[in-house]
Parts: structure tokens; sequence; C-alpha cells
């Protein structure tokens, strides 16, 4: 690679911030080393595992489960001018934990643009000339819209893989950690998976099943704590599990009391239960 001499220091910093991260989305590389630079050397490479037809990729310790939407674009927002059919690809890439927090989004390469969520996405959106941030057009509203579709697809798919042991997984994969956005296409992004919050049965309750927000029940995370230590999960129907810290500072969702006459019916069948009780 030829390169003038005033951009070799621009050239190892941007080397340096080479992540493992790239390597989820470069279909054809499987190994990347960087010596020579000042610090140590970079090297990732990463495994693809297939399991029960799902497809994971490990690099060094991290397993990431890889969700793909691929397709061609819709008639009026091909470009005539081409012969080949445009197509567009999405991947969303997460760990079992949600524990991701580089939150670049990815087109092969890492943008400078931020998107809040657990997980590591890359999509084939139109980037301005510095390949740094997405311009405002129609294909990327498109793009963004079938996005929200595939975290829909992820999080469901997760809700079925738990159900009975629900968790919070669906829902925080939905849920992103501020709002803050200089950017249009992003803020409406985020409206539309708030909608999904609404619309879902992605809400944890203590017997271990799903609910959508509308059904839920919800007092205090001490309130859930005592039921389920107490084993009465399967008398409060739609009780929320315990909100999370982060979960409870994005989503704040206040008391959703049972009606009365609930209430104390179930109040009634849990005191014929009561031995002794876990505080």
């Amino acid at each position: 690679i030829h390169y003038k001499k005033e951009f070799e220091s621009s050239i190892e910093t941007q080397l340096e911030d080479c992540r493992e991260e790239i390597l989820l989305f470069l279909n054809n590389i499987e190994k990347i080393s960087i010596d020579g630079l000042a610090s140590e050397q970079i090297s990732y490479s990463r495994i693809r595992l297939i399991e029960n037809d799902l497809t994971y990729i490990q690099i060094r310790d991290k397993v990431w489960r890889i969700e793909t939407l691929e397709d061609y674009l819709p008639s009026g927002l091909q470009d005539v001018s081409k012969v080949e059919k445009e197509s567009f690809n999405i991947t969303v890439a997460f760990q079992d934990d949600l524990s991701d927090k580089y939150y670049k989004l990815f087109n092969y390469f890492p943008t400078k643009l931020s998107i809040y969520l657990p997980c590591i996405i890359h999509a084939t959106f139109e980037l301005n000339s510095s390949r740094d941030y997405i311009n405002a057009s129609l294909k990327n509203e498109f793009i963004f819209e079938q996005l929200v579709e595939l975290l829909k697809k992820c999080s469901l798919n997760l809700v079925e893989e738990t159900e009975g042991k629900a968790d919070w997984s669906p829902f925080k994969l939905l849920l992103p950690l501020t709002s803050t956005t200089d950017s249009p296409l992003i803020d409406t992004f985020y409206s539309n998976l708030k909608k999904l919050h609404d619309e879902l049965k992605v809400f944890p309750c203590v017997d271990g099943r799903y609910e959508s927000l509308r059904s839920i029940k919800y007092y205090d995370a001490g309130f859930s704590e005592w039921v389920t230590n107490n084993e009465f999960a399967e008398q409060f129907h739609s009780l929320l599990s315990p909100l999370e810290e982060t979960i409870g500072k994005s989503f704040p969702v206040g008391i959703r009391s049972y009606p009365q006459n609930e209430f104390i019916s179930i109040i009634d069948n849990v005191s014929n239960r009561i031995n002794d009780l876990k505080v």
C-alpha cells in the first residue's frame, strides 16, 4: 500500500482501533493480524459454529449469535441506471448475556454513528463520502424499518426459547440505553422500537411467562421478589419480574395494580398456604 508519509500517524491510529467485532461481518476473512504498531501486535481470528440451525461466531472468549436479513430492495428504491438488482443486508450479532457495549453502527466497518442497544448491528446503509455517517435517504429509511423487523424477530425467538423461564433478554434487546441522537433516522428507529414494547409480549413475569405491557401488574421490585422467594408465582399471574436497575432508568413502569377484588382473592388463596414466610 502506498501512502503519503504525513498520513502515517493517522493510519496507525486507525489500525490500533481495529476491533474484533469487524470479523463478525467480513464473511470471507477468518483472521486479522496487524504488526509493526507502536502498541502490541493485534490479532483476531474467528470460528463459525452451527448449533440447532443457529449460527454463532466465536472470537477469542466471546461468542455471538448471528441473525441476518438479506433481500432485494423494493422496485421503487432500485437504481434504474444499474443492470443488476440492488440488495440489502442487515446482521444483528448478540451474546447470550447481551453484554455488548460497543455501540457503533457497522457497514462492514464501524461508522461514527451509535445505536445504544446491547448488540452489534451491521447494515448496508448509504454512507456519505467520509463513510462515517449515513445519508438521509429513502433507502436508509427502508433499511431501518427492516432492522426493526429483524430485531423483533430476534426478540420473539428469545421469548420462544425461554418461555417458562422468562427473563429480561427479549425486552432488553429492544431497549436503547439512551434515546439521545442527532440522527433523525435513528430517532425514528428508536420510536419504532418503543412501539414494539407497547405491542409485544416481552415482559417477563414471576410465573415464568411473558406478557404485554397492557397486561402486566407491578408494585415494586421488593414485592415481586417476595412473591418469588415464597413460591407464590402461580397465584400472581402477570406480575412483572423485578425490574433491573438499568431497565428501570430507561423504561420506568410505575405501579400497575390488580383490581381490588382479584387482589383480595389472591391474598386469601396465598394466606392458606403460608407456613414460614421468607422475607
